[in-house]
């Protein structure tokens, strides 16, 4: 793992369904997160264009990006309802295991949090649950017994 010197991390939230897949406020925030001396990890799909591939092939890079380079992960507002952010915090829970300095924070309007504990992150994790539920059952694509 390259957690040697600067702390990176990994800034995860909401792009399926926002005008410009929200990179605006992507780079808005690593923008004034970085004047505020944080280094900052984007989704694959904003910073790497050789990638070629599909959702699940930038969702596998962003794993490796958590996983390999960065001690937490910072949250945009509204990443409960997507997806690519739900499965970038678990990973992230996953590494909060075997590295409990894992830091997992929040940020809003130009202000980030002091670290979360990973108790509410799980927490907020799990919340809405029943949202994924129920549109996975409805969808042809996937089979629930």
């Amino acid at each position: 793992m390259e957690k040697v010197g600067v702390k990176k991390y990994y800034l995860a939230g909401p792009m399926t369904g926002y005008q410009e897949f929200n990179v605006p406020a992507f780079l808005q925030a690593k923008e004034e997160l970085e004047k505020q001396g944080f280094d900052i990890e984007l989704p694959a799909d904003i910073e790497n264009k050789e990638i070629d591939g599909d959702w699940s092939d930038f969702l596998a890079e962003d794993i490796k990006l958590i996983c390999k380079k960065c001690v937490g992960i910072i949250l945009l507002p509204e990443w409960i309802r997507s997806r690519g952010a739900k499965l970038e915090v678990a990973c992230g829970l996953m590494q909060s295991l075997k590295y409990p300095d894992f830091e997992f924070r929040f940020y809003k309007d130009g202000n980030v949090s002091d670290p979360i504990q990973h108790e509410r992150i799980a927490i907020a994790w799990h919340w809405d649950w029943n949202t994924y539920s129920k549109v996975a059952s409805e969808s042809k694509e996937i089979q629930v017994a």
